[in-house]
């Protein structure tokens, strides 16, 4: 039997499904973008090719089961985010600039920070999360839609049986 200890009370989150690059409008105009995506520990992350100062992050909006239950206003631009992992990342030998915006703080605040508004089970599906991301040159909004599921982990220990 095993122990585990956690620390604070979080939400974890895993996308349901990759982007669709010809589906996305964004990275059609901006081939410089090669992805967005969530993390685990509740961060979005921006893969780019090259950072564009003009591209700026607005906003995120929060749906569970069709219902907008919170918005979380941001407005910075996306090369002012804090660096994701290794300062200077290569794949293919092409440099990748790899940005991350937490928003383990909001899901707490949004979703409650004892699970109380929603009682959120273990990966629990029906999650979308809209990323609003302006080019402050052009004046143009564009959309990028996440589904993603969440789960909740309590603060305290957890005994489990590792399964070999």
């Amino acid at each position: 039997m095993c122990v585990r200890y956690t620390d604070r009370n979080s939400y974890n989150i895993q996308n349901q499904k990759k982007e669709n690059r010809e589906k996305e409008i964004i990275f059609k105009e901006y081939p410089e973008i090669k992805s967005v995506d969530l993390l685990y520990e509740a961060s979005i992350l921006f893969e780019l090719y090259e950072i564009k100062k003009s591209l700026n992050l607005e906003k995120v909006e929060l749906f569970y089961k069709n219902k907008n239950i919170g918005k979380i206003e941001i407005n910075k631009k996306i090369i002012d985010l804090e660096d994701f992992g290794l300062k200077k990342f290569y794949e293919n030998g092409k440099r990748i600039f790899r940005k991350e915006f937490p928003i383990e703080k909001d899901l707490l605040e949004i979703l409650g920070e004892n699970d109380e508004k929603y009682n959120i089970g273990y990966l629990e599906d029906g999650f979308i999360l809209i990323i609003y991301i302006k080019d402050l040159d052009k004046d143009k909004t564009f959309i990028i839609k996440k589904e993603f599921s969440v789960s909740f982990e309590k603060k305290g220990y957890d005994l489990f049986i590792p399964s070999v």
